[in-house]
Order: C-alpha cells, then sequence, then structure tokens
C-alpha cells in the first residue's frame, strides 16, 4: 500500500518545538546564534493541524448526557474509523428490530457506503421535529481514493485500459460491500494498469467487470468492483458522479417529510454552521461541495421508563397465573391501536405508556408455542417454590433465542443469545438513539 508519510520535522514537533542552534563564524572569531524556529514551527504545525486526522474507534458510551449532535457525531467517528459494531451501539431498539441482521447489508448499499472510512463531515444543522424527536443533516466527504474512483455505476468497454487503485485498504473494504471474496494477490495489482475482459452483472448495486487474473486461474479472469478503477479510464457513468442509487432501494427507518418552516430552519442553520467555520454562506469551494454527500439523521429519545426485567428473566402471570420467559420488551405499548382497544390497554392502571414484555408462555400452563404480549404491571418475577414453581420453560423457541443450557436455577434466569441480546440493548432508558439515516 502506498502511505503518505510525516516528514522527520513534523514528526520531531510532534514531540514538542525545538530550538535550533546555529553556529557561524564571522571575522576571525565564533558567534554562538541562538535561533527559535517559531515561525517555521508555527507553519509546520499549522501543516501538520490541516491534514485530516488517523480515525480512531469511538470510545464514546451511550448515557443520558449526551445531546442529539453528540451521538450523531460518535457514531460518524465509528463510521469514519470503520468501527461497525461500535456504529450500531447507537442505533434505537426500534431501528435494530426493524433492519436486525441486515444492518451491515444496508451499509453496503452504494447509498449508504460511502459513509465508511469516509475523510471528513460536518453536522450542518440539528432541530426538534417533535417531542423526543430530533433530526440532523449531516454532509460526508468520502475518502480521497473513493473519491479518485469510479462510481458504483459506471461502465467500461470491454477492452479498455483501466488503473486499479493503488490504496490497497480501499480496495479491500470495496470487497466487503459486494458478495465477492477479496485475495490476497490482489494487492500486487493494486496501482497496475490491465485490460477489462469481461462485464458481469452488478452485485448489490454495484458494477463488476473481470480482469486479467495474475496467475491465470478462475479462466483467467477475476472479478473487481468499478469503484476500484481510477477515473480517468471512465466509459461512461450510469448516474452523477460518486455513490448512487436507485432511491427506491433506500432504506431508511421511519423517514420524516419536512414541513415548509423546517426546511427554511434547515437553511437558516445551515449558513450558520458556514459562518462559524470562517465563511460565508455558500463560499465554499464548488468542486468541494460536489464531492459531498448529504445525509439526514432521526433521533429519538428513548422513554423513561424503567425496564424492570430482562432478557432470558423467568415470570409468572400476575393475572392468568401462566410461567413464561422474557424475549423482547419495548419502553411502550407498540402495538396497533385496534389491538390496544381490544385489549383494554388503557384501562390498566399504567396504562400504554409503561414497558411490555414479550414471553415466550411455558407449555405446561398453556401448550401451543404461546408467545404473549404482557404489561409490566403483570409481571412477576418466578419464585424458587411454590405453585407455579421457577424452573426451565418447556417451549420449542426457547433454544433458538436463549442458551439453553444457561438456565441458572437460583437466578432464574436464561443468557441470552448474543443475537437477541443485540436488539434488546440494556441501559438505554432516557438516551436520545438513532432511528434512521437517510441519504438525500
Amino acid at each position: 500500500a502506498t502511505k503518505g508519510t510525516m516528514s522527520r520535522a513534523s514528526r520531531r514537533l510532534g514531540g514538542g518545538t525545538r530550538v535550533c542552534t546555529v553556529t557561524r563564524r564571522l571575522g576571525g572569531g565564533t558567534e554562538a546564534l541562538a535561533i527559535r524556529c517559531s515561525i517555521l514551527a508555527a507553519l509546520l504545525l499549522t501543516i501538520h493541524a490541516i491534514r485530516p486526522p488517523v480515525p480512531q474507534p469511538s470510545t464514546i458510551r451511550l448515557t443520558r448526557e449526551l445531546s442529539p449532535a453528540d451521538v450523531v457525531e460518535a457514531q460518524l467517528v465509528a463510521f469514519a474509523a470503520e468501527d461497525l459494531k461500535a456504529s450500531f451501539g447507537f442505533t434505537s431498539p426500534a431501528n435494530r428490530r426493524s433492519r436486525g441482521t441486515r444492518y451491515e447489508q444496508i451499509l453496503a448499499d452504494p447509498a449508504y457506503n460511502v459513509l465508511i472510512g469516509h475523510s471528513k463531515h460536518r453536522i450542518v444543522s440539528a432541530l426538534p421535529i417533535g417531542p423526543n424527536r430530533y433530526s440532523c443533516r449531516v454532509h460526508i466527504r468520502p475518502s480521497e481514493a473513493s473519491l479518485q474512483c469510479m462510481s458504483a455505476t459506471a461502465t467500461v468497454d470491454v477492452g479498455r485500459p483501466v488503473h486499479i487503485s493503488n490504496d490497497v485498504l480501499h480496495v479491500r473494504r470495496c470487497f466487503d460491500f459486494i458478495q465477492y471474496q477479496y485475495d490476497a494477490a490482489m494487492e500486487d495489482m493494486c496501482g497496475k494498469e490491465l485490460e477489462v475482459v469481461c462485464q458481469a452483472r452488478e452485485n448489490r448495486g454495484t458494477n463488476i467487470v473481470g480482469l486479467p487474473s495474475p496467475d491465470g486461474s478462475q479462466d483467467g479472469v477475476w472479478y473487481f468492483p468499478v469503484t476500484v478503477l481510477e477515473r480517468e479510464a471512465l466509459s461512461t457513468e450510469g448516474g452523477a458522479d460518486g455513490a448512487a442509487a436507485k432511491e427506491e432501494e433506500n432504506q431508511p427507518l421511519g423517514v420524516h417529510t419536512e414541513t415548509k418552516e423546517e426546511q427554511e430552519m434547515d437553511v437558516k442553520a445551515e449558513a450558520t454552521s458556514q459562518m462559524e467555520a470562517g465563511g460565508e454562506p455558500g463560499d465554499e469551494a464548488e468542486d468541494e461541495a460536489n464531492e459531498e454527500f448529504a445525509f439526514r439523521w432521526e433521533l429519538r429519545r428513548q422513554s423513561d421508563n424503567e425496564i424492570a426485567f430482562d432478557l432470558g428473566d423467568l415470570i409468572l402471570h400476575g393475572r392468568h397465573g401462566y410461567r413464561g420467559v422474557i424475549i423482547g420488551f419495548d419502553d411502550r405499548c407498540v402495538q396497533t391501536e385496534n389491538w390496544i382497544n381490544q385489549m383494554g390497554v388503557d384501562s390498566l392502571s399504567e396504562g400504554r405508556e409503561q414497558p411490555f414484555y414479550h414471553v415466550l408462555v411455558d407449555g405446561r400452563d398453556r401448550p401451543g408455542d404461546q408467545i404473549t404480549y404482557v404489561a409490566q404491571e403483570n409481571v412477576l418475577r418466578a419464585a424458587a417454590e411454590g405453585e407455579f414453581p421457577g424452573e426451565p420453560v418447556q417451549h420449542r423457541l426457547v433454544t433458538s433465542l436463549l442458551k439453553a443450557d444457561s438456565y441458572d436455577a437460583d437466578r432464574r434466569r436464561y443468557e441470552p443469545l448474543p443475537q437477541l441480546r443485540e436488539m434488546y440493548p440494556a441501559d438505554v432508558v432516557g438516551c436520545w438513539m438513532v432511528d434512521a439515516v437517510t441519504a438525500e
């Protein structure tokens, strides 16, 4: 990989400004002249300061003290550092359960993969859009290697010479977004000019071309996404420059339609952001503006309702007396109005705004592998003894959601599988979390 190396002077300045002593001979004697290189040092430090910082994994933990903009910033830092696990930690329970294991697949979409490893971002507005809801507009500048390469919809004629990016990390990242496998031998192909031998079907929204394999394997063809090919060999682009995807293929969660007033507030907020950055509204370089991608973050503050029970807890229904185990929860009732009315939820002492739990019902008390949705006021912790003692639940889905061999008789609970825990994060009461990220 070709990586930029810091100059010797910059490396020295990293540990503090050095004082240079210059000795020169004047006439017949020696004069020691101590010269503080303040101007040079200031210049070098300035140059070093404007270099894009090396992305670091996000170390910010989600707490209720973080503002909506803080949460967006933390998730952006995680995206820039290519730390998808950390970025997932800021998504709301509703977002997680809607997208589930498809989170990384959605990020692989050309409309969204510019977020991964991006070089620069700025939050241009952060505005309330309703009770406990916020919207943040963000501009993203992709990695420099991405900007130098073709868009996902670019097409290249067979027989056309192309250059593979010399940025190995970029090439590897592009393979993460498609269903083709990266091979270590491809590193030696980076930076070289090759001739396109065939075209293949697009994969996950990205066009694919065949290039000569270095060892003649796979019938002499290895397949590459066009996003690793430098733009100088471009023949035609299937749309605007940059990573673009069809609007209907974007999969935001809970799209919010702006009112006219909100649009006006966005414009004012963006102008203010530009002024604070030291410029006039609209005075940014046109080429850099064209290289930015706009996104909208939508956040919701999680309820202050304390979740009294957790995944894997054995419970007893306070009214109907059946045993069960908790496999999910909501901070308030999220069923339809028809269901709420039919079940008389509003007649409960705590109503619909209390936590509700998804429960696997013990087949010894209710046959048929039932799953119920129970208000917190009707949930009792299973007792160790008595008419309905806490013991392993009999339900066909137990082993699909919980660690079957993890049952703790003293605590009367199971350990949830990691995938289930990801869908129902603990300790998010009162926190701002991301409901949706929409490419604009």
